[in-house]
Parts: C-alpha cells; structure tokens; sequence
C-alpha cells in the first residue's frame, strides 16, 4: 500500500474516521493508531511485520529496564546489548547478501548462497531500526525519561506507535524518540492544523505524481545499454532530470509523511530545505534528508569524537559517517561509493570554509559555490540511479564521448520543463514577497491540484522505499 493507492485512501478514511469518534480516550486512539499502521506494513507482506514486532518488543524492554535500573554497569549492558542486537538485525537482513559475494563470492557454496540472497529486505528496515536505536540511545543518556506512572504494557503500546506509525514507517522522516513522546497525547479534531495539512499534501502529492513519476519516464533511458548511444547533450540532461526527480520523489514522500501525521495530531521534522542551492557541502547536508544528517550526527558523529580530536580525526569521522551514511541506503557499493564521494567533499572544502573565497558574500561567488556543489551533487546521484558502479562511470564517459552526437531538442525540453517545478520551489526565497501574497498562493494551490488531475505521470514506487 503506497500512499498513492486508492486502497490507501480508503484506509485513511476509516482510521482517520475511528480515530476521532466521539468519546474514544487517548488510550483507544493510540491503539487504534497502531493497529492501523500494522495493517499498513502487513498489507503487501504480512510475513514482514513479525520481524516488525520483534524491533518494537526489544526496544520497547530495554528502554523500559534502561528507564527503571540506576546501575551504570547494568544499564550500558542493556543499552549496548541492545543496540548491538539491532544493528545485527539490519545487518543481516540489508547486508548479508552484499557481504557474503564479497567476501566467499557466488557460486562457491550453493546452499549458503541460496540462504543469504535469498532472505528478503524488508521495506523500511533502515528507519524502524534507526527509530528503535535512538530510543535506546536517548534513555540511556537520560535525554528522554518515562513518566514514573508509566507501566511497562502502556510503554510497550507507545513504543509500537513510535516505531510503526504509518506516515513516517516506510521512509522517514526519522523522529528522535525524546521528540516523539512527548506528543503521544489524547487529540481533538479541532485541534488539527489544516493549514499544515493540506499545504504538505498539496505539494508532496504535485511533486511525486506530476514532478518525479513524469521525469522517471524520462530517465529510463539512463539504464544501460540505452545510454551508450545516447547523445551527450541527452545524457547530461537526464542526469540534471535525475537529480530533480530524486529531490521531488522524496520530498514530496516527506511532505506527504507530514501531512498525514498532522491529520492524526503528531508533528513530524522538516526533512527538507531547498538543498539545490546549498553553497558548500556542509550546508547540503544541513538542507537535504535533514533527519538523517541530525540522527548520523547525534548517534555516530558525535560519539566518534565530532570536530574536537584534531583535523585529521575530523576528516577520518566525516569519511566514516558518510561512507557508512552511502552504505545505509542500500546493499550495493555503488551506494559506498557515493558515501565516499560526499566524505571526501566534506572532508576537503572544510579547511577552506573559513577562506576568502567561502566567505565571500558576492552574488558571483555565492552562485559559484552552488553551481559547484550542484554538479558533484548531481553526478553523484548516478549511483542511485545506477547501482552497478562501473555503469555509473561508463555513463559518464559516455556523455563525453556523445557530446556531438545531436541535440534531441523534443526530450531535453520535456525533461527541463518537468524540472522548473524544483528550480521555481529553490527560488521562492529570492521573491518571498510576491509568492506570499493571498492570491498568488491560492492560484499556485489551485494550478497544482489541477495538473494532479489532468497531468500525473506513470504511478511508480517511492525511491527512497528501497532503503
């Protein structure tokens, strides 16, 4: 069930019906929130949601017994046990394959191969993971406390919300327990923020329906073999198509994520900041797949020693933190080699971000940098697109190699016009005034719903729902 399904809509119906039926208590709703968002998971593959279950039930113990005992000793015990058991969860359902054809290869022991290969990922195992990870690390830090009234059942039940609510289960944004929580409150209809809601779902479902499923139409053609005779004005094209479809189809799952959660009461984190006109590294990953910066920054950075144990263990845990961050994206080293590439770009540009050409505040400068920072952006997103790396470089070469080969005017339009949409949301800051104006706003609602209607693409999975 995608949020673009018409089964999902009827889903929504009934839960956000039952949720708000007159003289339900805040108990009933947060079971019938859980029970909602299992039915969710367990829609295409029921099997899935024990392994689901399994994740909620250890975290749901061990931040309770981390709440409840004061030995250090038994505590980190717990809290590390805890983790560790998590990470080999993720470990063995998102890595084993990867692991187990690099290390013995395929082919040399065909019973193990088939039992590696064939285990399934489960879908959103990368978030529900992270979610079950900072509650254990936010408890035993003491930076999230149970109410002392707070049995060990009612505990387990706010725990399951918090690691299965449907908005946010498949792909984010990732929510810090000590900021989830506090929020699990008996809610009101008249409390909803509509404004909120119907701006995010608005945007989120323009974006995904009529932005990214009309340009993944487009960028099929990156596959190979197509690109080899592609010309290389084309290929460039598709690749500047890719880096905006990539930004579309996961904001918009973003926004939509936040809308949907507005509607049952709960604020989940901006995950996004027009990213494309971030002027340093840095201030990308301070704009794009915000949750995921702050949660690799809380929970590794950090405790990796951050910026504070010389240069040269600063450049070691920026690389470590990305690789690891490509890596967590999907089981191919394609996904490693992007890490790396982001690493080494954070790594490099941070002796100069204190340098006169970084601190110069000229419109020329500023647009360098972004100009900059949005083409190794952009080529590094072939390894998405492309996860067998070695097709990632021989694209490139490709495009080089093509670039007399024509100008195929009709597509390189179709693409470039389905990316204005981006362009224009990056620059509403440069005319802030005139998008803010009732009327203007209101015209822009209405152009969006109606291009919903009468221009949405080929209906395609979410990105991000692979990780």
């Amino acid at each position: 069930m995608t949020f673009t399904s018409l089964s999902f809509f009827v889903f929504l119906a009934v839960t956000f019906a039952l949720y708000y039926a007159v003289g339900l208590s805040g108990g009933i709703q947060l079971a019938i929130l859980v029970l909602a968002s299992a039915v969710f998971y367990a829609w295409d593959n029921p099997q899935l949601l024990g392994l689901l279950v399994a994740v909620g039930l250890l975290a749901g113990v061990a931040s309770f017994a981390l709440d409840r005992i004061s030995v250090a000793r038994a505590r980190l015990v717990i809290a590390s046990g805890g983790i560790v058991a998590l990470l080999g969860v993720l470990g063995f359902f998102k890595y084993g394959g990867l692991f187990y054809e690099t290390l013995i290869g395929a082919g040399h022991q065909p019973q193990w191969e088939k039992f590696f290969l064939g285990v399934p990922l489960p879908i959103g195992i990368s978030f529900y993971t992270f979610h079950a990870i900072s509650l254990l690390a936010d408890v035993y830090r003491g930076q999230h406390r149970l109410a002392p009234e707070v049995k060990l059942n009612g505990h387990l039940l706010r725990t399951g919300l918090y690691i299965v609510f449907f908005p946010q289960l498949i792909a984010g944004p990732i929510t810090k327990a000590r900021n989830f929580y506090p929020q699990i409150l008996p809610k009101k209809f008249s409390g909803i923020d509509w404004q909120l809601v119907l701006h995010s779902l608005l945007l989120g479902y323009f974006l995904k329906l009529v932005v990214a499923d009309n340009l993944a139409v487009e960028t099929q053609a990156m596959s190979f073999p197509h690109y080899v005779d592609g010309p290389g004005i084309l290929l460039a094209t598709l690749l500047v198509g890719y880096s905006c479809q990539i930004f579309a189809d996961f904001f918009g799952y973003s926004l939509m994520a936040i809308g949907l959660a507005a509607l049952f009461g709960y604020r989940l984190p901006d995950n996004f900041n027009r990213p494309y006109i971030a002027a340093s590294f840095a201030e990308f990953w301070q704009r794009w797949h915000m949750s995921l910066s702050a949660w690799l920054r809380d929970y590794l950075y950090i405790p990796l020693g951050g910026s504070h144990r010389g240069r040269l263990r600063t450049y070691a845990n920026l690389f470590i933190v990305m690789f690891l961050g490509g890596l967590w994206h999907g089981a191919a080293w394609g996904f490693a080699i992007w890490g790396t590439i982001h690493g080494v770009a954070l790594a490099v540009e941070r002796p100069f971000l204190k340098g006169e050409f970084y601190r110069n505040a000229a419109l020329w400068a500023r647009t360098l940098r972004m100009a900059m920072v949005f083409s190794i952006v952009t080529i590094a997103w072939l390894f998405f697109r492309l996860e067998d790396y070695s097709q990632a470089f021989t694209y490139l070469w490709y495009t080089a190699r093509n670039i007399r080969h024509g100008f195929p005017v009709p597509t390189v339009a179709i693409v470039l016009i389905y990316c204005l949409p981006v362009l224009a949301f990056h620059a509403v800051p440069l005319a802030r005034a005139f998008f803010a104006r009732p009327g203007i706003r209101t015209s822009l609602y209405a152009l969006m719903l109606f291009l919903i209607v009468s221009n949405a693409g080929v209906p395609g999975a979410f990105i991000y729902f692979r990780f």
